[in-house]
């Protein structure tokens, strides 16, 4: 017993002993430490009274949710805002607020705080900031604006701890138009304890003066998204830009800013956001504050506006599935003309009035009428009388008008069959389908990463062809080949469609419609401040239809080439006709039949009847 309370003493001796031994930047010990300082609690509040109503959702991110103050008097009945209370790793939040109120204890928790929030896909930095650093150095209050400029952070103030008061921060990114690119100076506005004496807490920062701003902009070269000056594309002679560099430069010329443009080749990947919420490709510029937009034919993804700021409506797409034109299957569309619903109508037509015309002929003993003879009518071969019954007689000229018009539509659309390039639209419902193509696939990096991270499916996977990584490549191989198929965007194939048409001027691939329509955007760093202003040009440039007489201005390359392809008249084989002549042959048998039977029964059977009775 003696010695087992001699070791619980020595044990404990030991804890108490390591604890002592915590350094200063251990969480408890800067805790307690705390304590000594300004209590900032009040001086918060007073702060979230002043300027937002009651009801407003503010997000508390505290380290210790159950330890500071100003935890503690959030339940007070004269504090009436909702509340969300969550640490810097938290993620688990719900909504998206205006008000953020952040307790740090030093400045490099405050740093890697935002680190973590920067991934949020709640996370806000357009919204109004209250920072308090309870242990903020003299040279470390400017790296904390610096540190807030680059997450664009800009109504913010920072309360900083002192002993008997706290200093209250704040800074004017946009002011003598600094753009909110350059840190000027931190603004003392004053103490807490005279915190009723300062008028403004959070001065309204002047984000609509753009002039000699710099837009720094990363792109592909994807047109008709974005075209770079130094390719060889070119409308009537001349450089044309592409859509989304027609809606900047709009903006730039209105507003007066400048514009930096890094353009990467086509094959430079758009980029995804991966599960760990980083970022590849063109949008990596983006999430390491290289660029403050990408363009250049970007599709509308949710993981993608989960991280970054977007503005759209100014145009639409959809993906096509491209397969292998097939000239030689005409005969299977022959009867396609006619949906299934007219041929059950044509044929349910037949038979009610051939039932009701073989009840009126055996009622009036009429030998004029012969059910093969409603066939006729439909090819122009009318009865060689008709009955003297008026009944009769209507029935069968409303039969032949009837039988008239439908053959004339039939002609018609044959005709058309005949003289135009067959379109084949396979059912495409699912990816399964795709499985059971005869192709094998050729689909572009894009797509297959779209399809990836926006439906979670898997495009089919074929060999490796260099030419089948990017778009222009991917469709290019597809047409030349004919034994692969390909997922792109519409106006990828519009836009060169004269490069995918043989000798004839016939085009080499079919395009169905594989997708609904997507919607294109340019993204934006998260926080960036002119992000209303662009929104705002871009639905009023497309509501206007610029955007779209735009576009239509770059695919003129490929329409006026179109036109001058020549377009010879398209042969006609007779296996696009086979089942016409098959019809045909079945018929004059038949016929022929018929007329064996006839004279078999007119003459032979006749005669030895006749001579019976005789």
């Amino acid at each position: 017993m003696a010695r087992t309370l001699f070791l619980r003493i020595f044990l404990l001796t030991l804890i108490k002993f390591a604890s002592g031994l915590q350094s200063d930047d251990s969480p408890r010990l800067r805790t307690f430490k705390t304590y000594h300082f300004y209590k900032t609690a009040p001086c918060v509040l007073y702060i979230l009274t002043k300027y937002f109503s009651c009801g407003t959702v503010t997000t508390f991110i505290n380290p210790d949710l159950g330890i500071d103050p100003l935890i503690e008097r959030l339940n007070s009945e004269e504090y009436c805002q909702s509340v969300i209370l969550k640490s810097f790793q938290d993620r688990s939040g719900f909504i998206l607020t205006n008000v953020y109120v952040i307790t740090a204890y030093e400045y490099e928790d405050m740093v890697s705080g935002l680190l973590y929030l920067k991934r949020d896909k709640f996370w806000n930095p357009r919204a109004k900031f209250i920072i308090t650093i309870k242990r903020l150095k003299d040279e470390e209050v400017e790296l904390v604006f610096r540190n807030l400029l680059k997450h664009r952070i800009y109504s913010v103030v920072v309360i900083r701890n002192m002993i008997s008061d706290a200093t209250i921060y704040t800074y004017y990114p946009f002011q003598n138009n600094k753009c909110g690119n350059i840190f000027n100076e931190a603004v003392i506005l004053g103490t807490c304890e005279d915190r009723s004496n300062i008028t403004d807490y959070f001065p309204t920062n002047d984000i609509t003066l753009l002039k000699n701003c710099v837009i720094r902009i990363v792109a592909s070269d994807d047109v008709p998204n974005f075209i770079s000056p130094s390719s060889n594309f070119t409308v009537y002679g001349k450089y044309v830009s592409g859509l989304d560099q027609y809606l900047l430069e709009t903006i730039a010329d209105k507003e007066g800013f400048k514009t930096h443009y890094d353009i990467f080749d086509v094959e430079e990947v758009e980029g995804i956001v991966l599960p760990n919420l980083t970022s590849t490709g063109l949008l990596m510029y983006l999430d390491h504050g290289i660029a403050d937009i990408a363009a250049g034919g970007f599709v509308l993804m949710e993981n993608r506006y989960q991280l970054f700021d977007f503005i759209w409506g100014f145009n639409y797409a959809s993906y096509y599935l491209y397969t292998p034109a097939i000239g030689d299957q005409k005969w299977k569309q022959a009867f396609k003309e006619f949906g299934v619903e007219t041929w059950v109508l044509i044929f349910a037509s037949f038979l009610l009035v051939m039932f009701v015309c073989i009840i009126l002929k055996n009622l009036l003993i009429d030998d004029t009428f012969s059910s093969l003879n409603l066939w006729g009518y439909f090819f122009g071969n009318a009865n060689s009388g008709l009955s003297i019954n008026k009944t009769f007689r209507i029935i069968i000229l409303c039969w032949a008008w009837f039988a008239f018009f439908i053959s004339n539509l039939y002609n018609t659309a044959l005709c058309s069959l005949i003289a135009v390039h067959v379109h084949v639209k396979p059912h495409m419902a699912n990816i399964d389908v795709l499985k059971s193509l005869s192709y094998k696939p050729c689909i572009s990096d894009n797509t297959r990463m779209y399809f990836m991270f926006a439906y979670n499916q898997t495009l089919p996977e074929g060999e490796y062809i260099h030419d089948c990584t990017y778009t222009d490549g991917s469709l290019a191989y597809s047409a030349s080949t004919k034994n692969y198929y390909s997922i792109e965007m519409e106006y990828s194939y519009k836009l060169k469609e004269y490069e995918y048409l043989d000798i004839y001027g016939k085009p080499k691939l079919d395009g169905s419609v594989f997708t609904d329509s997507q919607i294109i955007v340019m993204y934006l760093v998260r926080g960036f401040p002119f992000i209303e202003k662009f929104q705002d040009y871009a639905l009023r440039l497309f509501e206007s239809g610029l955007t779209t007489n735009h576009l239509k201005f770059i695919n003129l390359r490929s329409f006026n080439v179109m036109q001058r392809h020549p377009k010879p008249f398209e042969q006609i084989n007779l296996n696009d006709l086979k089942v016409h002549f098959w019809i045909l042959i079945v018929g004059q048998i038949l016929s022929f039949i018929c007329f064996l039977f006839e004279i078999w029964y007119k003459y032979i059977k006749q005669d030895k009847v006749f001579k019976k009775i005789v």
